[in-house]
């Protein structure tokens, strides 16, 4: 690269680095026309290394060029608002190299990425970065920086001195994610998934809890529903026991209106014999009274017949009238007789009819348990 009309830039004799430095440790930082720097080169050690110096010196333009050349955004740096602005003042062009120890496997050479400033170029032209003398894009440069685990934007790793105040606001939170990344960005991958697993954790204790809810829900459920079904096999037994109780009454219900039934049955045939009894014994009575109405009826005619014999033969009146006189003797006595007998009968009809009403009873009594037998026969 011309450092500035046709100068050509000095490249380094040797490549830097040892066993002791690690996969991708800075091992020579080279500027040209560099903010303060018109040319210099700073080779750190694998272990601690400590720019000291007084004021305006150039630290921080180290610390500058490790930044810009490692990709890392002008905010990173807290230094110009302009990539032109780190060009050293009165030249037109510079650049910056920082190479990178790749390890010593395989005769691996060292990673060399520069960034080249031209003030003259075209504002999209005026930066250019290369890898191993190699132009590339910016992309690239970032891929391979990646691969490096080089991290700028990263405050735990890279803090430019204008910066500091921004790291003592961080969280604990954010310092420890940013310590993780720059210790190696498989950790905070890690600590990326053992959160996303503590996440987890919680999204299935969370379910867990739930689930162990709905479990209690569903034993109470289980035992409210244990305590129904106790409930209705309680009634179901009840109502069994109801059942048999009305059978069982049925039964003995049955079994007094069969006795009932049987007493009636008992009564019916023996009213049924004094019936039959008192018959026999008030036929005499009734063939009596019958045998009186015929002579009474004969009597009739023959005091009508007298009369008739009175009225036409008036010479035989006193004859008639002696006989008339016994016929109404005959006929008082006979009259006697009969109300004699007439008694007799109301007497007898009265006793028939208590009869009767005994049977209508019996006969009623017998019609109720003629109802219930049925049953029986079921």
């Amino acid at each position: 690269m011309a450092e500035r009309k046709g100068k050509k830039r000095k490249e380094p004799e040797r490549a830097c680095g040892s066993p002791d430095f690690r996969r991708g440790s800075i091992c020579r930082i080279t500027m040209h026309n560099f903010m303060t720097y018109s040319h210099a080169s700073v080779e750190p050690g694998p272990w601690l290394n400590v720019l000291a110096g007084p004021n305006g010196t150039g630290k921080s333009t180290i610390i500058c060029a490790i930044g810009l050349c490692l990709g890392g955004p002008l905010k990173s740096i807290a230094r110009g608002d302009t990539i032109e602005s780190f060009v050293k003042t009165g030249e037109t062009s510079g650049w910056v190299e920082v190479e990178l120890y790749q390890g010593s496997e395989g005769g691996r050479a060292n990673l060399r990425v520069r960034l080249e400033i031209d003030l003259d170029a075209e504002a999209s032209r005026r930066t250019r970065w290369y890898l191993n003398d190699q132009p590339k894009k910016k992309s690239d440069v970032d891929q391979a920086l990646k691969r490096l685990g080089i991290q700028i934007d990263n405050r735990c790793a890279f803090l430019a001195q204008d910066r500091v105040r921004e790291f003592a606001l961080m969280t604990p939170k954010e310092i420890l994610h940013e310590t993780q990344k720059a210790v190696d960005p498989h950790l905070d991958e890690l600590h990326s998934e053992l959160k996303d697993c503590s996440k987890q954790l919680r999204e299935l204790e969370r379910r867990r809890g739930e689930a162990k809810q709905r479990g209690d829900q569903l034993e109470e459920e289980v035992a409210r529903l244990r305590k129904l079904l106790e409930r209705e096999k309680q009634r179901e037994d009840l109502q069994e026991r109801l059942r048999l109780m009305k059978i069982k009454k049925l039964w003995l219900e049955y079994g007094d209106a069969k006795a009932l039934y049987d007493e009636a049955k008992e009564k019916r045939r023996e009213i049924e014999k004094e019936i039959e009894e008192e018959e026999r014994k008030f036929s005499p009575v009734v063939e009596r009274a019958n045998e009186l109405q015929r002579e009474l009826d004969a009597i009739k005619k023959k005091a009508a017949k007298a009369d008739n014999d009175f009225k036409n033969i008036d010479e035989q009146r006193t004859q008639a009238s002696e006989k008339a006189d016994t016929l109404r003797d005959q006929q008082a006595r006979l009259y006697g007789e009969i109300e004699d007998v007439m008694e007799e009968m109301e007497k007898r009809t009265q006793a028939v009819r208590e009869a009767e009403a005994r049977v209508r009873k019996a006969e009623k009594e017998l019609k109720n348990a003629e109802d219930i037998a049925p049953l029986e026969s079921a």
